[in-house]
């Protein structure tokens, strides 16, 4: 009786955390290695291409480079934007983000680049469309980046309902190669402890069947 007790408890608290069987939150091609339109082969130098799983904001601004970074990266002067998933609380109510910048001029740029997220359906993404100006949640990010670095930060998403998509929009007016662009859902605490207690009392039952 106490481990059907028990058992029905953990069964409880996994449904609470909100599993849904969704994946964590991800970028998709952050790295920019991927690219359609010519050319199709990496090259040195400047040209406008659609960059897979990214939308942009003009339909043209995008540049693929193989540049200072070692590696295709991209140079812009506007916004790209692509859904990172659906939020399930179980994966985590914390959202590390982070990407690299680095200029592309010889004289130092001027402008500023920053990182927004976003939460809601939005069907009609496309290039030449801008997600902020479609009427989804503003999440926060950060604005004002100015250095050629490491940018890293955080967002809060415990206000969001299970289920709800999440974008990420990247740029700005600053003409720089950005790279290496990624989030990381953490999970809290309290949510794994609740699902390892739920696991272990699974486990416990099936060994006394």
């Amino acid at each position: 009786m106490m481990t059907r007790t028990l058992l029905t408890a953990g069964f409880a608290a996994m449904t609470m955390t909100g599993v849904s069987g969704a994946a964590p939150l991800a970028v998709t091609n952050g790295d920019f290695e991927t690219v359609t339109g010519p050319p199709a082969t990496p090259f040195t130098g400047n040209g406008n291409q659609n960059v897979a799983q990214w939308f942009d904001s003009t339909d043209n601004f995008s540049s693929w480079h193989f540049g200072n970074f070692g590696d295709h990266n991209v140079a812009l002067n506007g916004w790209l934007y692509q859904s990172i998933g659906v939020y399930d609380a179980a994966e985590g109510t914390t959202l590390n983000w982070s990407f690299d910048t680095e200029t592309t001029q010889a004289a130092a740029p001027t402008g500023e680049q920053e990182i927004t997220f976003y939460a809601g359906a939005f069907g009609g993404a496309a290039d030449g469309d801008d997600i902020s100006d479609e009427g989804l949640t503003n999440l926060g990010g950060v604005s004002g980046l100015v250095d050629e670095t490491t940018h890293t930060g955080s967002i809060d998403l415990s206000g969001l309902t299970n289920g709800t998509e999440v974008w990420v929009r990247i740029g700005g007016d600053r003409f720089e190669q950005i790279d290496n662009v990624s989030v990381t859902q953490v999970p809290e605490p309290g949510s794994l402890a609740l699902l390892g207690l739920g696991s272990l009392l699974i486990g416990a039952r099936r060994r006394r069947g």
